[in-house]
């Protein structure tokens, strides 16, 4: 799935950028893709809601996807701990997985 020139621009970005810059713009790509979510859940709940304006909204959220994800994985590159996240990641799947095994529905995961 990720190619070398991925993992080249993300380390020479990290690098460039240093760790104290990406925190804060991670940070605001947070944000954004949090306010994407709300956005779009919104168009979903509203029936007034046209299936252009979901589709643009739908566009926006994909987006701030892919920016949150490339300011995470400079973060795991300059931190140097990608398989500690990913370790932390099983756990969580697994830990969600016994929640919903067990009919609890007002979990969510993470």
């Amino acid at each position: 799935m990720i190619d070398m020139n991925f993992e080249r621009s993300i380390r020479d970005i990290a690098e460039h950028y240093g760790e104290y810059e990406q925190l804060i713009q991670t940070a605001e790509e947070c944000s954004e893709l949090a306010k994407a979510a709300l956005k779009l859940r919104r168009a979903y709940a509203d029936p007034d809601v046209d299936a252009e304006t979901q589709m643009n909204s739908k566009a926006v959220l994909y987006g701030e996807i892919a920016d949150v994800l490339i300011m995470c994985e400079q973060l795991m590159h300059l931190e140097g701990c990608a398989g500690d996240v990913m370790h932390i990641i099983s756990e969580k799947l697994k830990r969600q997985m016994e929640r919903i095994k067990a009919g609890n529905r007002q979990e969510v995961s993470g």
